[in-house]
């Protein structure tokens, strides 16, 4: 029998233990000292992950320009993106003193240090998890600052748009921008979102709307309108990202 044959089995057994010593121990881990440095070390190995594989990519803008505009105007903005796809503008649009709006759960809090550690600014808890921050949200927007959200998450359902991101642009008196965002090729991650990242040498797009209005105050019957159509601008989005890496 060929050596390398039967050893295959034991090699993947070792690996698949070593993965769930890691899973128990760190990645899930409550003791206080380890928390502390998951907290430290996964978000400077995220951060340095997204660096070095975005100097990789050919990038494609469309419509970036709608930033500078709308702060030459002193008007804040709501900014949405599919969950799945926070990867490419978490790189391209940092250090630009931008809000990311990222909710309180185990997740969540990599997730902002990791923002942080790329140069974000955090506004803790989604915009369907409480008043405070929406609150928080609301002053910054009428500020004139850009808040970023995934109006599909932390939980799903994947893509489909809920009434948190517009509710809140109502309460600002500020327009939405959709970002739509592509790469070839790319890697689906098995998460709920199906979580992409450009491998890579990918051609990676992304493409930003003009600025969205959304009138104030709302009616039922406008939410649920505005739901759909800000789900709608998205996908267009992400179409025509998808086009530009083709």
């Amino acid at each position: 029998m060929d050596s390398t044959v039967a050893t295959e089995p034991r090699q993947r057994g070792w690996r698949r233990a070593f993965l769930q010593y890691l899973r128990r121990y760190f990645v899930r881990s409550e003791i206080p000292w380890v928390k502390e440095l998951r907290l430290y070390l996964l978000p400077q190995m995220e951060r340095l992950f997204i660096i070095i594989l975005a100097a990789t990519y050919r990038i494609h803008c469309k419509g970036l320009d709608v930033f500078a505009r709308l702060r030459q105007e002193g008007r804040g903005a709501v900014l949405v993106v599919w969950h799945d796809k926070t990867l490419v503008p978490a790189y391209l649009l940092q250090r630009r003193g931008y809000y990311a709006l990222i909710s309180r759960s185990r997740v969540g809090e990599l997730q902002a240090r990791t923002f942080q550690r790329l140069g974000w600014r955090v506004v803790r808890g989604s915009s369907g998890e409480g008043v405070a921050a929406l609150r928080a949200s609301n002053r910054i927007l009428r500020q004139g600052h850009i808040v970023a959200l995934t109006p599909d998450g932390p939980t799903g359902p994947r893509h489909r748009c809920q009434a948190g991101a517009i509710y809140l642009a109502s309460l600002a008196q500020c327009p939405l921008v959709a970002l739509g965002v592509a790469a070839n090729p790319c890697k689906l991650l098995a998460t709920w979102d199906r979580y992409m990242i450009p491998l890579p040498f990918a051609r990676v797009a992304i493409v930003a709307s003009e600025p969205f209005d959304v009138p104030s105050p709302l009616t039922k019957e406008q939410i649920e309108e505005l739901t759909y159509r800000v789900g709608d601008l998205i996908e267009r989005m992400e179409r025509e990202a998808e086009r530009l890496v083709r």
